[in-house]
């Protein structure tokens, strides 16, 4: 099985390159994965499509929380807070206004933004809601999703399609519907309606982003019987580099 490490062997011994030069190694590793970029971007290769999988989370309402108007830091007496929980929204009894969790100290500590807009408080109850998830990072796009919980199929819909038929959606149960927006970290960002109310599994299918390879151990989402093309499309930018006659020959054997 062709790992980074053999390619980056092979693609140098073929060229007489010494991989112990760190920059020439890392010639031949930007070889390599803009062969691996120009391959999977030649056909919708089967291999670029896999399913995974994130968890739906129920609200969080248990014990009380302390608030002063103005302030970020809301103090919770028999709270569960964890640091999954930053970057979700929070509600606070005696008002419909939702605020972003923006850090979590501890279990009985978080920071939301804006401050709180009502008058100090002591005792409210609250609802801690998941509005979004974050997927995996291999995951490009997302082509279908389904939950277990019930047999209805969660139908995927723009954002904005979402905002014009349920601008205040507030519903908890089995997830129906699920739209995209934006990325975290890199990695796409989805929200299911009505929000989960029991830890659930929901399986997306979708096109897989194919990450550059660093590890030697790495390897590419392209099947082992086919990564052979792998070498000779870098040895062939190799070539190019190197302004070695023989480039135009090895192209031929590179895209046969």
């Amino acid at each position: 099985m062709l790992t980074n490490v053999d390619v980056k062997t092979r693609v140098a011994d073929f060229l007489g390159i010494d991989r112990t030069d760190s920059t020439l190694d890392g010639y031949i590793q930007n070889w390599e994965n803009d062969t691996i970029r120009e391959i999977n971007s030649e056909e919708d290769w089967p291999y670029l499509y896999g399913e995974r999988v994130t968890q739906g989370v129920p609200d969080k309402t248990s014990g009380t929380v302390n608030l002063t108007k103005g302030s970020g830091t809301v103090n919770g007496v028999g709270t569960n807070f964890e640091l999954q929980d930053a970057g979700q929204k929070i509600q606070f009894s005696g008002s419909d206004d939702w605020y972003r969790v923006i850090s979590v100290a501890n279990s009985t500590s978080l920071q939301i933004n804006p401050g709180y807009g009502q008058s100090t408080a002591n005792g409210l109850t609250y609802t801690l809601r998941h509005f979004y998830y974050e997927l995996d990072q291999d995951l490009e796009t997302v082509i279908s999703a389904r939950q277990d919980i019930s047999p209805i199929k969660i139908v995927s819909i723009h954002f904005r399609n979402f905002d014009l038929q349920l601008p205040n959606g507030d519903a908890t149960g089995s997830p129906q519907v699920m739209y995209l927006f934006g990325r975290v970290n890199g990695n796409l960002r989805a929200s299911l309606y009505p929000y989960a109310d029991s830890v659930m599994n929901i399986w997306l299918r979708g096109k897989l982003r194919s990450a550059d390879l660093t590890a030697d151990g790495a390897e590419p989402l392209i099947p082992d019987e086919f990564r052979t093309v792998i070498v000779d499309g870098s040895i062939y930018r190799g070539m190019l580099h190197l302004n070695d006659a023989r480039s135009t020959n090895h192209k031929l054997i590179y895209e046969a």
